[in-house]
């Protein structure tokens, strides 16, 4: 996957990016190629990474579907490995929406922004071609 770009030069990568800034530093990073990632899709293709701030209980889970299709994942979290207890997590979407192709969206419009529901430690995920997910669980 690092040899091509996930959004061809999308325009609206920067909103990726705000919503990572607050973790790029000051924060663990578990990427997809660790066997300590502790976040698995079961899907190839689909990677996910995990930065996580332990004393703050939240990571950032971002999910990319280097496919050129969409695919419907389930996601596995191992809430242990990140300090966390999965049945006082909230999952809400971290970016207003997706990175979308000019296909798609072509005005930039904007998507519904709903939590994702947790089954135990698995949540679904529906994740367009060449796209990504960027997610934040938080614990109160």
């Amino acid at each position: 996957p690092h040899t091509t770009s996930l959004t061809d030069g999308h325009p609206g990568m920067w909103k990726t990016w705000e919503a990572i800034d607050p973790f790029w530093t000051g924060s663990e990073f578990l990427p997809y190629w660790s066997e300590q990632c502790p976040l698995v899709t079961g899907e190839q293709g689909v990677l996910g990474s995990v930065y996580l701030k332990r004393g703050e209980k939240e990571a950032l889970l971002v999910v990319a579907n280097w496919n050129r299709d969409e695919r419907d994942v389930r996601v596995t979290i191992d809430f242990a490995a990140l300090g966390l207890d999965a049945r006082a997590a909230q999952l809400p979407r971290a970016m207003e929406h997706p990175i979308l192709g000019p296909d798609d969206d072509p005005d930039g419009d904007t998507m519904p922004n709903a939590p994702l529901t947790l089954r135990g430690n698995v949540f679904p995920l529906n994740i367009h071609g060449r796209n990504l997910e960027v997610l934040l669980i938080t614990q109160p």
